[in-house]
């Protein structure tokens, strides 16, 4: 499963930050936070933890699973 098999809109995340702040461990759900809020991309959220970008994608993708056992996620469908 990669990050691209999900997709969270700023919204959904807003709606639910409370819950994704609690399931999530502290490190998870700042990369998220950043990423979503903030609109920072790979190399920034990396930047900032100083860790690579890869890092950064393998970790929301772990968080995506973790939100998605809990119910909150799906995997994005795209019908062509």
């Amino acid at each position: 499963m990669t990050i691209k098999d999900y997709e969270i809109s700023k919204d959904v995340f807003n709606r639910y930050k409370k819950a994704f702040e609690e399931l999530l461990s502290e490190r998870y759900f700042e990369m998220l936070r950043l990423q979503l809020e903030e609109g920072k991309n790979f190399s920034e959220v990396a930047e900032h933890f100083d860790i690579s970008a890869t890092r950064v994608k393998q970790i929301l993708a772990r968080s995506f699973q973790i939100l998605e056992k809990a119910g909150y996620v799906g995997k994005r469908t795209v019908i062509e």
